[in-house]
């Protein structure tokens, strides 16, 4: 990459422009460094791109460190210039891109709106990807969200925890209309968990709690996962006395609660699990057991903020 950019730079070898975008592109991929590249690349040639470089381009802007502003700027013109170009795939790279490195204009996320609602086809990571920058950006498009919504359903069965967690998020963020769409998550983290696959880590299970709360949708089955993951952080299996806790219907363990790989819980997931918890009224003595021996053996990891 440095050689490269020194013969850009000072002219003793011809370059394309193109060259140097696959260039940084391949650096973002492999967790290199491009920075010695900002100051070759013309920003002018980002409107000649074709629409999947230009996804690419915008990926890996928002992956590597360093000021891309005036590149990133570019990339966002042609957002708007080309939306009637964009696939799926295309409009989830650039939405997670644009929202990662902080851009809000209103014309740049119109335009994302209208290719994602053109198309109708959108993976699991496409829908993932759009609802996040969405939420994050709080560009609150309410006809986008319930295309989003009514796709996240079709494609729930090829979702990851992480894709779960992020359009979960995304529908407490922006209060949307979240009609079957949450109790369909809810069943399938549920069923998720029942298999070989294992229970929920700490921020995954913190991170549907919360956006099950919020959205107040309490999920029996989701919320047992929860449970059993958090006590099967503190309590192994072999050593955890009365797991389950009373047997009745608020009950929120299932019938095989301990993890297989229990692994100490951060202080910040623990909170919201607790909130969760509160704010739909849940209870169940194993958990309150569980939370009570996380605070004693970590509670000087615990923000005033986590306590409260």
């Amino acid at each position: 990459v440095t050689s490269i950019a020194s013969c850009a730079a000072k002219g003793r070898k011809r370059v394309h422009q193109e060259d140097l975008i696959h260039l940084v592109v391949a650096a973002a991929t492999v967790g290199g460094d491009a920075d010695v590249l900002q100051p070759v690349i013309d920003p002018g040639v980002v409107s000649d791109l074709n629409t999947f470089l230009t996804a690419r381009l915008a990926w890996a802007l928002a992956t590597l460190q360093g000021e891309w502003g005036p590149v990133r700027s570019a990339v966002e013109a042609r957002v708007v210039e080309a939306r009637d170009k964009w696939n799926g795939q295309d409009v989830g790279n650039l939405a997670w891109a644009v929202a990662t490195w902080g851009c809000r204009d209103p014309q740049v996320f119109d335009a994302l709106s209208t290719a994602g609602q053109r198309n109708s086809q959108l993976s699991a990571q496409n829908v993932s990807n759009i609802a996040w920058a969405f939420a994050t950006a709080r560009a609150v498009d309410d006809v986008l969200w319930k295309h989003l919504s009514t796709r996240a359903v079709e494609v729930l069965t090829d979702c990851t925890v992480q894709h779960y967690c992020n359009i979960t998020w995304a529908a407490a963020s922006l209060q949307g209309d979240c009609g079957a769409l949450l109790p369909a998550i809810g069943d399938c983290v549920a069923a998720r968990c029942s298999t070989a696959r294992g229970s929920l880590e700490a921020r995954d299970a913190g991170s549907l709690a919360w956006g099950f709360a919020t959205a107040r949708v309490s999920h029996n089955g989701l919320f047992s996962c929860v449970a059993a993951a958090l006590v099967g952080s503190v309590h192994p299996e072999q050593d955890r006395p009365n797991a389950r806790g009373p047997e009745s219907q608020h009950s929120m363990l299932p019938a095989e609660a301990a993890p297989r790989q229990p692994v100490r819980w951060d202080s910040q997931s623990v909170s919201s699990v607790v909130w969760a918890c509160a704010t739909l009224q849940r209870a169940d003595d194993a958990v309150l057991h569980a939370v009570d021996q996380h605070l004693s053996e970590f509670a000087q990891s615990y923000s005033d903020q986590a306590l409260a």
